[in-house]
């Protein structure tokens, strides 16, 4: 943000500051005070316009490399039918059909320390035509959660965050 000597204040955001047209020259020339020419130059200044949108870029940069500690959230969903015929008595069925379906849904964040955090959930749904199958559809579930720390590489918070950082110092000079 600029102020001439009056305090009129000229933004130096992105949008908020409008080029200005020069005043009409007159027979002897144009007469401008010191004020008036440093804020003509300032407003119509194409350069900063750049370096103003160049700041802002790496503003968003730097929000962006934060999106490594956002949550990942997976999901998928397997579906599978077979047939085949018996051979012999002991399948339970002339055609042995199977109708299964598999689901599985995982939520995985990083820790600071550059360790993942993973909870997961997998349910199973499988039917078969079998004369030797009791449970029939049979169901099958479980829940995992686990923890994983790197060691030696990429160990500790330094190691994680080093992007952020660099991104951080990038947006400070560009703003200077």
């Amino acid at each position: 943000l600029v102020t001439a000597q009056t305090g009129a204040a000229i933004s130096s955001r992105p949008g908020e500051r409008t080029p200005r047209a020069l005043p009409e020259p007159a027979a002897e020339g144009m007469r401008l005070s010191l004020e008036q020419a440093v804020s003509l130059a300032i407003a119509n200044n194409e350069d900063l316009n750049v370096s103003v949108n160049s700041a802002e870029a790496s503003r968003y940069l730097l929000l962006s490399n934060w999106g490594i500690f956002d949550p990942l959230a997976q999901a998928s969903l397997i579906r599978a039918h077979s047939e085949s015929p018996a051979a012999s008595d002991l399948v339970g069925a002339e055609v042995s059909t199977r109708d299964s379906t598999n689901f599985s849904t995982q939520v995985t964040q990083l820790a600071p320390t550059g360790g993942t955090f993973s909870l997961g959930l997998t349910v199973a749904r499988t039917s078969q035509n079998s004369s030797f199958f009791f449970v029939n559809p049979a169901y099958d579930s479980g829940l995992t959660f686990s923890f994983s720390q790197p060691l030696l590489r990429n160990f500790g918070r330094d190691a994680t965050i080093w992007q952020i950082r660099i991104s951080r110092n990038s947006r400070d000079s560009s703003y200077l």
